[in-house]
Order: structure tokens, then sequence, then C-alpha cells
């Protein structure tokens, strides 16, 4: 059950049946002359130092996590809830990174319980993980009442805010979603395991978002016991016990169910993109030709890289739309009806952590699609077989019924309170908006997701990201739906379908747009598998994983015309990219082109805005000096004003009352200042690069310098070359 794959001291995986004889004591060896079992650890550790590790880790989620309500309590609400969130999830991550490898980092009896349910930890350990779990809170919880005095309005434990009931289901619903995304993490090798303490961080981040203000979003026994203890606050506490135990039990079973395979797990595929899939086995799959029957039902090798069940497939989407759908929605709800305690950042957090978090857990084995728009995109362009689009969709919209109904049953919703989408004021407005977003989302999906050039281990966090930054900038637009499962299912269960169309229309275009043009951009004649297959996209190599990075001489011998190729029909030249991309036009100096391109982008995008909203001068999108230009010039280090002062024609320093009237009559540029965004950025960014090429410098040549993509690892490529060389 360790984050990163368990390993014993010779390597090989703990598998059942050295957990039984473990259990059985057969297995043991002598450390420092104490006995120990080789248990979750990759090396023989002896258990002390386990039970210290979880002690340890225990005492410091729980005085940072309740030291931060203490602080922001005692000091005038200067943390704010969004920052108590961050601290939750934040402490519980790196202690994960800190300790994982020695205790396995459980903090949580009810998770120890689990793991020792599903076989996956020695049950007579069990006692002494809970015993370190609660020495650890009652410690933290101790230290926090000597060093503050804390009134009842800082009580750090977990109480029910109104219904104890409400509490219970909350407790039950966020403690299911933390063991799911746990055992999705980091006990299935076909997931990401060194991602694993960055998913669970999120999860508990997003959990105190969406269940704090309900319950205090304990999830787990021992940070509810410990303060109760010493504090002497026993009510509800019950709540606390048997709601974490319940959920975190429910979502191991679930898990275990939906991942289970007849074949052993070293023969599974180690691929790092869970996402990827050829043209090739695509086209066998339609065709019929690629199929496997597990456990008597016929399934096929389509989004998972290991032969998974369809049935299971529908329940990971299901499972994983109902959670997208619960967080997300659901945090609007508790945000109208908890005076705004979340805050708009706050959503706009959590509906892009609970996305990322699923795809880590969920996406090895359905694709992580949970929304219909990708799904049908994918079929288009042959990423997915067209006869699975339909059960994928009903179970997309499966979910989203499920988890809007859920929501609607726990809360009292008032018309303020709706959590669906509708258009701010113009749908016209509403469905530009959604087209634009969707794009950038299937874009990005594509581009992380689909590409094997790309760092496949990183799509999660790049897709999770894409939703925030869309939220932020059209949530208040449009809802920043992108998924028509997300509106639907809110709009079924409430009621409301005031432009339902938009969120149906939109995100198809803009998905399917943003696909296709991935598509054309990326498209070479040579097959995928005769690209390279490194995890970084800045790395070249051949198919054998034995050609040299991209080095000066090659370089210059481009400059010089002497390296080229045909790549469909239109030459094209290899130039700072790890991959033979087709420019639209080749042209004997790239640096116009490439100017060029980004002035477009610039210009379009600024058109877009104008075209889109009536542009106030307060709300002029460009950049101006506040004061001096001088200081401005000094700390410009990035930026680009150009496109967006030319299209909005908009003088705003040389407004006089009679303009103040008529917004509409511009017909000045904004161009104040102008230079020291030209001027700045130049200077900067080419004397930044010029100093971190200076401290490079080696007398070795990139090509024998190591592949690693740590860049704080120097070795040479054999291996053996001294350090003096540097």
């Amino acid at each position: 059950f360790k984050f990163i794959s368990k390993m014993t001291s010779n390597g090989e995986e703990i598998e059942e049946e050295e957990i039984s004889r473990i259990e059985k004591g057969q297995a043991k060896n002598c450390h420092g002359g104490i006995e120990t079992v080789i248990c979750t650890s990759p090396s023989i550790v002896c258990l002390t130092q386990k039970l210290i590790a979880e002690m340890i880790g225990t005492y410091f989620v729980i005085f940072s996590g309740c030291g931060v309500v203490v602080v922001n309590v005692l000091y005038g609400g200067t943390v704010t809830f969004p920052g108590v969130c961050v601290t939750w999830g934040l402490i519980v991550m790196v202690m994960i990174y800190a300790t994982g490898h020695i205790s396995g980092a459980h903090f949580n009896p009810a998770v120890t319980l689990t793991f020792a349910i599903f076989r996956r930890f020695p049950w007579y350990q069990v006692p002494l993980y809970v015993g370190a779990q609660l020495a650890g809170s009652l410690l933290a919880s101790l230290t926090l009442r000597l060093m503050f005095k804390v009134t009842p309005e800082a009580y750090f434990g977990t109480t029910p805010t109104d219904s104890a009931a409400r509490a219970l289901v909350a407790e039950i619903i966020i403690s299911f979603l933390l063991m799911f995304v746990i055992s999705g993490v980091s006990t299935d090798s076909r997931a990401i395991g060194e991602l694993a303490g960055i998913a669970v961080g999120m999860t508990i981040m997003l959990n105190v978002f969406v269940a704090g203000p309900i319950s205090g979003a304990s999830m787990n026994p021992a940070r509810s016991l410990g303060p109760a203890i010493v504090m002497g606050v026993y009510k509800d506490i019950w709540v606390y016990i048997v709601g974490p135990i319940a959920g975190v039990m429910a979502g191991g079973f679930v898990y275990n169910f939906i991942r289970f395979t007849d074949k052993p797990l070293r023969e599974l595929t180690k691929s790092a993109s869970f996402l990827r899939i050829e043209e090739e086995q695509i086209s066998r799959i339609e065709k019929g030709i690629e199929k496997d029957c597990h456990g008597g039902i016929e399934t096929i090798i389509c989004t998972s890289p290991s032969i998974v069940c369809l049935t299971q497939k529908l329940i990971a989407e299901l499972i994983g739309t109902y959670f997208i759908i619960f967080s997300g929605c659901g945090v609007v709800v508790v945000n109208v009806l908890y005076c705004g305690k979340v805050t708009f950042p706050g959503i706009c957090v959590t509906w892009g952590l609970i996305v990322m978090v699923m795809i880590y857990s969920v996406g090895h084995i359905s694709g992580a699609h949970f929304n219909p728009a990708v799904t049908i995109c994918f079929a288009i362009f042959r990423r997915f077989p067209w006869y699975q689009v339909p059960s994928y969709i009903g179970a997309q919209l499966a979910g989203s019924l499920l988890a809007s109904l859920t929501l609607r049953l726990m809360f009292k919703v008032t018309p303020e309170a709706f959590f669906g989408t509708t258009p701010a004021d113009s749908a016209a407005r509403a469905l530009v908006s959604e087209i634009i977003i969707s794009f950038l989302l299937m874009f990005v999906i594509s581009g992380v997701a689909t590409d094997s050039r790309a760092i496949g281990e990183l799509a999660g966090i790049a897709v999770g990201m894409t939703i925030i930054l869309n939220v932020f900038v059209a949530g208040p637009i449009s809802g920043a739906s992108m998924n028509p499962a997300r509106s639907l299912g809110p709009a079924i269960v409430m009621g409301v379908y005031k432009g339902i169309w938009v969120y149906i229309v939109g995100p198809i275009i803009g998905i399917v747009a943003g696909g296709f043009v991935y598509n054309f951009i990326r498209f070479t004649d040579k097959p995928l598998g005769e690209l390279t297959k490194s995890s970084s996209f800045l790395r070249k190599a051949s198919a054998n994983n034995n050609a040299p990075r991209i080095e000066e001489e090659q370089i210059s011998r481009i400059e010089k015309g002497i390296e080229k190729d045909c790549h469909g029909g239109i030459e094209t030249i290899i130039c700072t990219c790890p991959s033979i991309v087709c420019l639209a036009q080749k042209v004997e100096n790239e640096v116009p082109s490439y100017i060029g391109a980004q002035l477009a982008g610039s210009l379009l995008a600024s058109l877009t805005l104008r075209l889109m909203f009536k542009v106030t001068a307060e709300a002029f999108f460009g950049t101006t000096p506040a004061d001096s230009a001088a200081r401005v010039l000094i700390g410009e280090l990035a930026g680009i004003a150009v496109g967006m002062t030319i299209i909005l024609n908009t003088d705003i320093w040389s407004i006089n009352e009679s303009s103040k009237k008529s917004r509409t009559s511009y017909c000045m540029g904004v161009y104040k200042g102008i230079w020291v965004y030209i001027v700045g950025p130049i200077i900067g960014i080419v004397a930044g690069g010029f100093v971190y090429n200076f401290i490079r410098f080696t007398d070795k040549p990139l090509g024998e310098l190591t592949k690693s993509s740590s860049f704080l690892r120097k070795a040479s490529g054999n291996n053996n070359a001294s350090s003096s060389n540097s």
C-alpha cells in the first residue's frame, strides 16, 4: 500500500502470499536486535520506527491543520477559510512524501483498518498503528491547548454545524472519496504512484472546501478524538467515528471491485501515460479483432493499459462523474448557504482539484472522460470505439443525476443556491464563452493525454489546472460548464432548463474543435510507435532511445539549411522541437514567423474580448505603468501589451466627462508607456537566458550529459565520469 511501487529488499512486489506469510509470522527479520516484518516499506524497517513515523506524521497533520483553525479565529480571520483548506491539504501531502516510504503514511485509523481488511496490511500491526495515530493526535491537541488560550469559538475539534444526520452523510461521502483516491493512486500499480501524495493531499483540500462548513471535514477518527479528549468536548463524537470508518471501508471496497483483473499485477503494463491509446489498436478494436474474456464477460482494450471489464469502466466513469458534480456543485451550494465562506476562488479551486484527483484515481481504468463531449470527440478522432460511446455517456449522465439528487436531499436548495448553470445575462455571450473554454480544455487534454511526446504523468495536473482557470474566466459569465453532463444533471433534478441548449451545443462544438486543431498541428506521416516515448517533451531520442539530444552542431546545420526534411509534401526543418512537426510555410528564418504568430494570437484574443464585452476604461485589459515608467521597466520581466492596446481603441488617460457618458466613442489606442512593455521584457528575457547559459556551461557536449529528467542530477553517459570534470 505504499504510494510508490511497493518493493521488498530484492526488488519484488509484496503480494498477497507474502502478506499471508507475514500475518502467520513466517516472514520476519531481526533489525538491530528487534524483530520486524516486511510490510509497508520497501526495505526492512523496524516496526518501532514505523510507529514513530506514524505518530510524528499524525502529530504534524493535527498540529498544522487544527493549529491554523485556532490561529484564524484568534487573529481576526487572517488565514481565511480557503487558507485553512489549503493548510490541511498541504500538510497531508508533505507528510506522505516525508514518511510514506517508512510507515506507509496512514495517519488515520480508518485507513489502517481498511488496508487490513483488504489484506494490504497485517492485522497484528493494526492496534499498534491506531495507538500511534491517536497518540500523535493527543500530543498535537495538548500542544495547541498549552500554546493558546482556546475559546469556545476557537475550538479546533469537529462538531456538526446544524444537523448530525447531514454531518454524518457528509463524512461518509468525503471519506469514501478519500479512500477511493488513496486506493487508486497508491495501491494500483497501473497508477502514477509518484504523484499519490499530491492526489491525496488535494483530495483532503477539496473535501475541506466542500464539507468543512457542514461537519468540519474530519475523515479521520484520530483527527476528531484527539481534540475532543484534550478539550473535553464530545458533542456528536460518534459521527466522526462511524462516518469515516463506514466511508473509508466503502471507498476501498468499490475501488477494489472496479480494478479487479485475473492477471497478476506484474504482467500489467507500466506505461506512464494511462490515457494513451494508438490508432492501430483502436482500428483493431473497432473491427472486433482485439478482445478478451474477463470473468465471462467479453471486453476490449480501449482506454486502459490493461484488460479491464467494460462494466468496471462504466462504474469508474459513473463514480468519477458523481464526485466531480458532488464536489463542484456542492461547494457552490455550501458557499451560498453558509454566507460565502468558501469564496469564488475556493469554488474555482475545488472544481479543478476534483477533476485532477479523479483523473489520477480512475484514469488507468476508464480513461477518465467524465464528459460526454470528450467521449464523442475521442470517438471522432478514432481514440475511442464508437460502440462504447452510448454506454459511457449513460454512465456520465447517471453520475451527474445521482450527485445532483444527493445535493438536493442533503440541502434545502434555494433559487439563489441553484447549483446548475444558466447564462448570467446574454445567452449568446455564454455560448461563445462555453465554446472557447471547451476548446481550451480539449486542446489541453489532447496535448497532454493523447500525444506520446508529452509528459503523460502530469496530464491530471494540466487538465485540473485548466478547469480552475476556465472557471475563473467564465464562471461569472456562463457558469463554466464545459460538460453537458455537468449542466444536465442539476437541470433535470431541479427542473431549471433556462438556456440549457447553450451547455449542450457550446461544449460539444468547442471540444470537437479543440481536438481537431490539436490533431492538425501534431500531424505526422510517421506512426506514433516510431516517435520518442520520452516523458520529457524537450528530449529527443530515436525509437531505440540511443540517439543523442539535439546539440549545437545540429542547430548550426539547421540554420545553414543543411538539415531538413519533407513532411507531408511541405518542407520543414528540425529546430528546437523533439519531434518532426510541420510548419505551415517554410521560411529561411523562423523568428519573424514565430513573432508574427504570437502577435496574431494576442490580437485575436483581444478582439474576441472586445466583441464579447462592453469594455469600459476601468476594465481595460492591457498594461500601463501605475506610476513611474522607470520603476515598471525595472520590474518588468514578461508580458506583451501590443495586441491588447492596438485592439482596444481607448485612451483612458484623456477621458473627459462627456466621453465617460459614452464609452462606445473611443477611437484612439492606449499606447501610454507601451515602450516599457517592449524594451523591458526583451532585455530581461535575453539577460536571463544569457546568465543561465553561462552558469550551466560545461566542456562536455550535451549528448554526453545524463538523460535524466531531474535537473539536479548530473552524470556522464556511462555513469563513470568523475565530478571533477565540472
